[in-house]
């Protein structure tokens, strides 16, 4: 297992572009890291980045104690035992399924009886030993990408680097894919870090997420650190539902909007007193509807299978909206009583 150590690791492209700017992470020995965010935010840089395929602009990268890049020089990819799963499985077509998951430990002239040997436990591990035989066009989407998980398991890299893995199965079978995940993991028992713009899958499986905006680290934390305690406007609108009302600060660690009077955690923002401006993330477990005047009206309706979304407009803030899961449909245009019972400020009406 090994642990990575990144600092101020800065990744700027010949024309110009920053990719990535003054990264600092620490990734523990054995952890499942998942890097989050949306298209272009630097996530497959700092992954290339590992893996060897590209070279700093400036910054450091540790494997343990040892540095294995900076904007001087770089140890090369195939030195560095990495191991990778591409989004695109890259199986060799005319191999069979043992001969693809053999195909690094011939590279390595291990002898016969112990590449067999280890095959044979990688197709166990992956569920593939009915499918030893076939060539990938004869798989579906999920054996392929789990042949590809064997392939990297049979290595035992000191890190594994997963690019989107998911991204081109369907939908129903990324839940059955992600406990293949999670017994690969187990299975190779070394660091893993997940690149995804897929927060459902970043939540369900990675010990901690690291979400990356317009190339720099927005936060890095449990799943449940993040749900519950965003440090940004961006980590708090991009991580689960909810949405982000303009507020001004009271006494006794109330915010109040519209009319609406709610108490909110502001740990990360302590430099707020009462009286200021600031955001603040309400989620829908926090947003009920009661009896009384109304003081919002339904401006749209998703059917999610077990309840209802309504988004809500409040009356004195038209432009501010919340999100409400409610047993029954409300149809738009409907006026209805809505409080809050808690919210988090996640900064001023400045911050990005």
């Amino acid at each position: 297992m090994t642990a990575i150590s990144l600092r101020a690791l800065s990744k700027r492209f010949s024309q110009g572009a920053t990719a990535l700017n003054q990264i600092d992470l620490d990734i523990r020995s054995g952890e499942f890291l998942a890097l989050l965010g949306p298209s272009g935010c630097g996530k497959t840089t700092l992954l290339r980045l590992l893996a060897g395929f590209e070279s700093p602009s400036e910054g450091v990268i540790q494997f343990d104690d040892a540095v294995i890049a900076d904007a001087q020089r770089s140890v090369p990819a195939e030195r560095r035992d990495v191991g990778i799963v591409f989004q695109s499985y890259a199986l060799w077509p005319h191999l069979s399924v043992a001969e693809n998951i053999a195909y690094p430990l011939r590279v390595k002239k291990l002898p016969s009886a112990q590449r067999m040997q280890q095959v044979g436990a990688a197709l166990e591990q992956m569920g593939l030993a009915a499918y030893a035989s076939k060539r990938p066009d004869q798989l579906s989407g999920g054996q392929r990408q789990r042949v590809a998980l064997a392939r990297c398991l049979v290595q035992r890299p000191r890190l594994t680097l997963l690019d989107e893995p998911l991204a081109s199965l369907d939908v129903h079978l990324r839940d059955q894919m992600m406990d293949a995940l999670r017994d690969f993991h187990a299975a190779l028992g070394g660091t893993l870090i997940y690149v995804t713009h897929d927060q459902h899958e970043a939540m369900a499986l990675a010990d901690r997420i690291a979400v990356l905006n317009g190339g720099r680290l927005e936060q890095v934390g449990t799943p449940q650190d993040l749900h519950e305690q965003p440090q940004s406007r961006f980590v708090a609108g991009f991580i689960g539902r909810g949405r982000i009302l303009p507020v001004q600060t009271g006494p006794g660690g109330l915010a109040r909007c519209a009319g609406l009077c709610f108490p909110v955690d502001a740990a990360q923002f302590s430099h707020l007193a009462d009286g200021i401006s600031g955001l603040a993330l309400v989620r829908p477990a926090a947003v009920r509807l009661t009896e009384g005047a109304a003081n919002a009206l339904v401006m749209r309706h998703r059917y999610r299978g077990q309840d209802h979304e309504l988004e809500l407009a409040l009356f004195g803030a038209p432009e501010s909206r919340l999100l409400c899961d409610h047993v029954q449909r409300l149809a738009p245009g409907s006026e209805v009583r809505v409080e809050v019972t808690h919210g988090w400020l996640v900064g001023s009406p400045a911050a990005k």
